[in-house]
């Protein structure tokens, strides 16, 4: 799978990279990443800035992580995922 936007507004994001993602503004609801497979697994979702909105390090397998976020932010870049998904909720 690639990174893609479903109908509902939502971003699901497997693939890592500096590309930007989603131009801004967006308001990013929620954050779930998913699938993480080892401890030590880490994910990052930055601003079209670079600047961090969220970013987490598994704690084992079968990781999963929900996060509100709630903000408006310039656009998306994601560039680490080690394993798993994100889905990012957009309103």
């Amino acid at each position: 799978m690639a990174n893609a936007e479903n109908k509902a507004g939502v971003l699901q994001l497997d693939t890592a990279g500096t590309t930007l993602i989603k131009d801004g503004p967006v308001f990013i609801k929620k954050i779930r990443w998913t699938g993480a497979t080892t401890a030590g697994n880490t994910a990052t979702i930055q601003n079209k800035e670079g600047a961090t909105i969220w970013t987490s390090v598994a704690t084992g397998a079968n990781y999963v992580e929900d996060a509100l976020i709630e903000q408006w932010h310039s656009g998306v870049i994601m560039p680490t995922l080690t394993t798993g998904t994100i889905e990012l909720s957009m309103g």
